[in-house]
């Protein structure tokens, strides 16, 4: 059993740590269910508890829905013959990075996410400086995973040849309208042996999730989807990337890393 614990200041942060809490969730219930804390408030619980705890947050109630709703449609509208199939062991799923084939709002939002306002945002909000987007979108862009697909618990690729960069920030946003939990689909984020699932999030419309990334960011979700045919799991990821990299163990470049978490 994991004990999760959900925490408004610095000082709740450090108690849940020292109460032995699993999964430190920083949410502000006075601005709604899924209210979000102020960037000030969660740096300051972020530097409140051990580099190693598994730290959530939620970013406040859904916001935006139209705009999310247009991205839908472009995305169900969208010609997939040539994207990217990948069809695996440990990965089935659909791709495709070419912005020229992307709907014009779907090109203007990812752009945007993208921009220096929204790196400058990341910075804030995560406290690692000198974020450097991805124009070409290597291994992002749209993401499709339709019945029976999966995606293996891994950590990804840590270096980027093209740009000389290192991978930070993966940033996942969803856009399945219709989801139903006993489709399965949840993002499964495990801890760095990977020995425990540390939390396991739903791909619900417009969702987003931001996450460090590194050689023990141990992600995915391994099990086939179970949604009906003509249904999939959508979602837009994006990556970003810094010239410096803290984790002086993962320097070697290396590509995905598929594993096989003990409790599987």
């Amino acid at each position: 059993m994991r004990l999760l614990v959900s925490v408004a200041c610095a000082d709740e942060a450090a108690e849940a740590a020292s109460g032995g809490a699993h999964i430190i969730d920083a949410k502000d219930p006075s601005a709604g269910a899924l209210g979000a804390v102020r960037l000030e408030s969660f740096r300051a619980i972020r530097e409140a508890v051990p580099d190693d705890a598994v730290l959530s947050a939620a970013l406040g109630d859904a916001a935006g829905l139209a705009e999310t709703g247009r991205l839908a449609e472009e995305f169900a509208s969208m010609d997939r013959s040539d994207w990217r199939r990948s069809n695996s062991a440990h990965e089935r799923k659909l791709s495709t990075e070419d912005e020229s084939r992307f709907g014009p709002f779907t090109a203007k939002v990812i752009a945007a996410l993208n921009s220096g306002t929204f790196l400058n945002f990341l910075e804030r909000l995560t406290g690692i400086g000198g974020l450097i987007a991805d124009p070409f979108l290597r291994g992002g862009g749209l993401h499709e995973i339709e019945r029976g697909g999966n995606l293996g618990v891994h950590a990804d690729f840590n270096f980027y040849e093209r740009l000389k960069v290192y991978r930070r920030l993966n940033l996942l946003v969803y856009l399945n309208s219709s989801w139903q939990e006993a489709w399965g689909g949840q993002l499964e984020l495990w801890t760095a042996d990977c020995r425990t699932k540390a939390k396991s999030i739903g791909p619900v419309f417009n969702r987003a999730v931001i996450f460090d990334t590194s050689n023990k960011s141990y992600h995915g979700h391994p099990h086939p989807l179970a949604c009906p045919e003509g249904e999939s799991r959508k979602s837009i990821a994006l990556y970003y990337y810094t010239t410096e990299y803290p984790y002086q163990e993962d320097l070697a470049p290396h590509s995905t890393l598929f594993v096989t978490p003990a409790s599987e």
